[in-house]
């Protein structure tokens, strides 16, 4: 298949530690492109299409819109600790807490841990959480991962998981049990309004949603302009700012070390 950029990936972006996902529908292969999150592909054409968002939002109050995700939160990881045991991973960080809070009404049904990787900050507000919800925690050290489960790693997630995910995957692997469900957070610092525009609510631009790369331009911003084109225009710049989030760096960033994990 021919690469429509004219050019291999290697050659316009690298992947590495600190820029470890790609925008657009770019893939680390020559010729193999992926189907945007939320898009059907059309195989004769090979087009992709939009399915949804098609249309503006619903407009909530912040209050409702927390109640109401709250609730979900709630009854998702109910349901889940119903049929399996549950290993949370316990940081200080916004989407573990938000996890740890999740089930704190079956809170026997779930462990903890957490990789002695975090700062004395971090650790100090673990132990605190701990202490508050006395779910069952221990303390994993680091052990760095031996070839043959990087191999399986990179295998897994074909080499698009870097940095702190595949760091770890040795320490991970003296918690895995063939009946444990990993349950992790993911997705928090959407509440912190990640990609939206400073100052004025404008609609994004590919430039403004690539500022967390340091190789920014060329391919990258590329694949976020390819993305925005996809948009309806009549969604809110913070809209069109959330999705981003969710759609690209969720999927193709997340949604790639989650799954190997």
């Amino acid at each position: 298949h021919k690469d429509p950029f004219q050019a291999t990936p290697s050659n316009v972006f690298r992947l590495n530690e600190i820029d470890d996902w790609m925008t657009g529908t770019l893939t680390p292969f020559a010729g193999i492109r992926v189907v945007l999150a939320n898009h059907w592909l059309e195989l004769k054409s090979g087009q992709q299409h939009r399915f949804w968002p098609l249309q503006p939002f619903t407009k909530r109050t912040v209050e409702d819109a927390v109640s109401f995700s709250a609730d979900h939160l709630r009854d998702s990881a109910s349901a889940l600790l119903e049929q399996h045991s549950v290993l949370l991973s316990l940081t200080g960080g916004l989407d573990s807490r938000v996890m740890l809070a999740a089930c704190r009404d079956r809170i026997d049904r779930a462990r903890a841990f957490t990789i002695e990787t975090v700062g004395d900050k971090e650790r100090d507000l673990v132990n605190h959480l701990v202490a508050t919800s006395g779910i069952d925690h221990r303390w994993v050290p680091f052990t760095p991962p031996e070839p043959w489960i990087l191999e399986l790693y990179d295998e897994m997630t074909g080499g698009q998981s870097l940095g702190s995910r595949r760091q770890v995957a040795g320490a991970c692997m003296s918690l895995s049990a063939p009946d444990l469900v990993h349950l992790s957070g993911n997705l928090g610092a959407i509440a912190k309004s990640f990609y939206w525009p400073k100052g004025t609510a404008s609609w994004p631009t590919a430039h403004m949603l690539t500022r967390d790369f340091l190789q920014r331009g060329g391919a990258i911003e590329t694949g976020a302009y390819e993305w925005l084109q996809t948009l309806p225009q009549d969604l809110a710049p913070e809209t069109a700012s959330n999705l981003m989030y969710h759609e690209k760096r969720g999927s193709r960033w997340m949604g790639i070390g989650e799954t190997a994990s």
